[in-house]
């Protein structure tokens, strides 16, 4: 095995702003994800059981995948009674993809 092959055990450092990107693009990087965002900026929001019938997944599949974007930040929700209410977190995209393009010369 040369050098190049061997995992190095060395921890890199990451910044908030930094993770926060990794957060994002690793939320994203799943399809069923994707599509949810999706469905979300084109319905200006959705409730969980809307989702759920759009994509005729189980609703625990369901949770799963909103769990994980609620983590990331990608997504905010609010309770209306029983219901829960699901929109992506524009501002907070914004902010953290803004930094993004700039780190990149892109503006």
């Amino acid at each position: 095995m040369t050098d190049q092959c061997k995992i190095s055990e060395a921890f890199v450092k990451i910044n908030e702003e930094d993770l926060a990107l990794v957060e994002i693009f690793n939320a994203l990087g799943n399809e069923i994800r994707l599509e949810i965002v999706k469905m979300l900026v084109e319905n200006e929001g959705l409730f969980c059981s809307d989702i759920v019938n759009k994509l005729h997944l189980s609703q625990p599949a369901i949770s799963h995948h909103l769990k994980e974007l609620r983590r990331s930040k990608v997504i905010v929700y609010r309770k209306e009674g029983s219901l829960v209410f699901y929109e992506v977190n524009k501002e907070y995209l914004r902010s953290v993809l803004g930094r993004f393009m700039s780190m990149l010369g892109i503006s």
